[in-house]
Formats: structure tokens, sequence, C-alpha cells
């Protein structure tokens, strides 16, 4: 399997099994990450880090709104309150 320049310079996934049906996408977002330039992949870096930023923060959120985080929160007001906290 590899990867190919198509038309308009898109890139594609060619050989192994006919389409490649067998590969999972996780495998196919690896080889054609592994070919882009170094300008295409400082891009993709700068994408996935504000596209995670955003992923992390839907869960934070979800997971304060359903109160999974209380039993933190109340762990640490507890420890400041012991003097146990230090600024920042």
């Amino acid at each position: 399997m590899a990867v190919v320049a198509g038309r308009y310079g898109r890139r594609r996934i060619v050989g192994g099994c006919g389409t490649g049906a067998n590969v999972g996408a996780v495998e196919k977002l690896e080889l054609l990450i592994k070919s882009l330039s170094p300008e295409e992949l400082a891009k993709f870096r700068e994408w996935f880090a504000e596209f995670d930023a955003q992923v992390w923060d839907r869960q934070i959120e979800s997971d304060a709104a359903a109160g999974k985080l209380d039993r933190l929160i109340e762990e640490s007001i507890a420890d400041h309150k012991a003097n146990k906290s230090r600024p920042l």
C-alpha cells in the first residue's frame, strides 16, 4: 500500500487488497500524514492542536454538567481550607 498524488494534488492510497477495504481509517491517516510535506505537516499540527483542544473542552464541560468533577472540587476546597494548597 502506498500514497500517491492524484489529480489536483490530492493524495490517495493505492495497492494492497483492491481499494484497501481491509485497512482501517487510522492506518490510512498514518500513511497520509507520513506523506505530508513539512509545510503541510505544520498546518496539520496547528489544525489538530485546535481540534483536540475543542474536543477536550467539550468533554470537560460535559463531565462538569454531569457532576463527574464534583468530588474533585470538594476535595480541592477541603485541601485549601486545611492549608494544603499553595498560590500558583
